[in-house]
């Protein structure tokens, strides 16, 4: 599998698209740290913390890269080709989600170096809020390379992946309102339910450590650890769950 890899990760790293989103992350970054781009309601904000706000546009970028990326192999045969070759979709898929990974972690690293040139401290006080978004985005890519890898048409991809984006954003937003009328109506067990599945979402782990949101929203890093783990592993068992069957694609 490791060729497999590294011929994934031959192709991905020349793709224009992330390289573009690479230097889009590092100058924005850049930019929203230090000032230079001013956003009204993070004007009172550290550069730290203005440095953290934007890094929920990663989960964004990905959304719409893996789909791109993998989908249209069953369409162009490369799937099938790689079969013929001997690999199983068992290697193929672990190839392509270690790659989706790594790539996930370059551009994590473009938006590191934006933040510190930007006066931002990223191993600071928000040291531990970013690993653990970074976690909670790696479950959500593992969701993407799933559904992108298990559904061949192309079209359903989309409007699965844009039904869920939709869905994590939305629970985000409409979560909070929740979480705030069980704590007004002092049921401290269903908001600390809620605040755990609020923090499923990638969103609801990045809004609930961007300071905006009550603390309560936060189940602490553990929890959100914890969360992001097992859901990741979770989705790679169910991903993985019969592809060692050489099927035809």
């Amino acid at each position: 599998m490791l060729r497999l890899y590294k011929a994934c990760m031959a192709r991905l790293l020349t793709n224009i698209f992330f390289i573009g989103g690479c230097v889009i992350a590092l100058v924005v970054t850049f930019a929203v740290s230090s000032g230079w781009m001013r956003i009204s309601f993070l004007s009172e904000a550290d550069s730290s913390r203005r440095m953290f706000f934007v890094s929920i546009a990663m989960c964004v970028f990905f959304s719409i890269f893996v789909p791109y990326s993998i989908s249209p192999e069953y369409k162009d045969g490369v799937l099938r080709n790689k079969m013929i070759i001997g690999y199983t979709q068992k290697q193929i898929f672990g190839a392509y989600y270690l790659s989706h990974a790594s790539l996930l972690f370059l551009m994590t690293l473009a938006y590191l170096i934006g933040g510190i040139l930007g006066g931002a401290d990223p191993f600071g006080r928000y040291g531990i809020p970013i690993l653990t978004v970074f976690v909670a985005f790696l479950f959500y890519l593992t969701v993407l390379c799933f559904i992108s890898f298990r559904v061949k048409n192309v079209i359903v991809v989309a409007v699965v992946i844009t039904m869920l984006f939709q869905a994590a954003f939305g629970m985000t937003m409409f979560g909070n309102a929740i979480l705030m009328a069980f704590d007004n109506a002092g049921n401290i067990e269903a908001r600390n339910v809620t605040a755990l599945i609020y923090n499923l979402s990638p969103f609801g782990q990045w809004f609930s450590n961007t300071g905006f949101s009550d603390d309560y929203a936060n189940p602490g890093t553990a929890a959100q650890l914890l969360l992001s783990v097992g859901g990741s592993a979770l989705v790679l068992f169910a991903g993985t769950l019969r592809l060692n069957l050489r099927e035809e694609v």
